[in-house]
């Protein structure tokens, strides 16, 4: 059937760190309802990727991985 893997892609114009785009993210799932937890409470966790200059961040999870 093909294999078949997740990652959305984000871009930011305005964010100028990595650290930055975690905050401002953090804040908006917070907004969601969302909390913070320590990794053996959480259901999934994400890697957020920067390019160069911090424009384009992908949001990735080790969920994602293609078993057969």
């Amino acid at each position: 059937m093909g294999l078949f893997c997740t990652s959305t892609q984000i871009y930011t114009p305005i964010i100028s760190s990595p650290s930055q785009f975690a905050n401002l993210f953090c804040q908006k799932m917070l907004k969601e309802g969302y909390v913070i937890c320590d990794s053996d409470e959480s259901e999934i966790s994400y890697i957020l990727r920067f390019a160069d200059g911090c424009k384009w961040v992908t949001v990735i999870s080790d969920a994602y991985v293609y078993k057969e």
